[in-house]
């Protein structure tokens, strides 16, 4: 029983800490997203959005791709963590009721 509890404890531990470093990413690509709009606005009011468009645009799909990819992890991270917390309650529970009887 203590070695699987053990078990689960270390592999939600892990998984909490993958969750906190996608979180992290996804600030820096939030701030990436922010200096962008800024050179965009930029463009725009000087008049040379052409001349940034590449650029910008480019950034942009590196951006979007970037996300989607860290947000599809981030997502199997969230649930794996919860089948791992409600295992852990169960385990919990099995091992209480075991001991009260």
């Amino acid at each position: 029983m203590k070695n699987h509890l053990q078990e689960i404890a270390s592999e939600l531990d892990n998984t909490a800490n993958f969750i906190e470093a996608a979180v992290e990413t996804l600030s820096d690509i939030e701030i990436e997203f922010g200096h962008l709009r800024e050179g965009m606005d930029t463009a725009v009011f000087r008049g040379e959005q052409q001349f940034y468009y590449r650029e910008h645009h480019r950034q942009v799909r590196l951006l979007s791709h970037l996300m989607r990819h860290v947000l599809d992890e981030l997502r199997g991270s969230s649930e794996k963590a919860s089948e791992l917390t409600q295992t852990l309650f169960k385990t919990v529970r099995e091992e209480s009721e075991a001991t009260s009887a």
